[in-house]
């Protein structure tokens, strides 16, 4: 993966450390419950990075046919607003 991405890692730290962004997870309500990852998206106006599914972390690359169910958790990438802080 280093040889087609050589960037991958530093994205990784910056999606970490910037102070622009902030990473939150998400419980899945009755708002989202039975929506696809992309509709939770745009619903919420976030990037879903994955989803918490019993307890296993899912990259939501490759999930498209799934339909969010009560217990689960979705990870999301979202712009800090404001002053907010981690």
């Amino acid at each position: 993966k280093a040889a087609e991405t050589p960037h991958a890692g530093n994205l990784l730290l910056e999606l970490v450390a910037s102070e622009r962004v902030r990473l939150r997870e998400v419980e899945v309500g009755p708002e989202l419950q039975g929506h696809s990852l992309a509709e939770a998206a745009g619903a919420l106006g976030s990037l879903v990075l994955g989803r918490v599914h019993d307890g296993s972390v899912e990259l939501a690359v490759g999930l498209e046919g799934i339909r969010l169910q009560t217990n689960d958790r979705i990870i999301v990438v979202e712009e800090r607003r404001g002053g907010q802080r981690p």
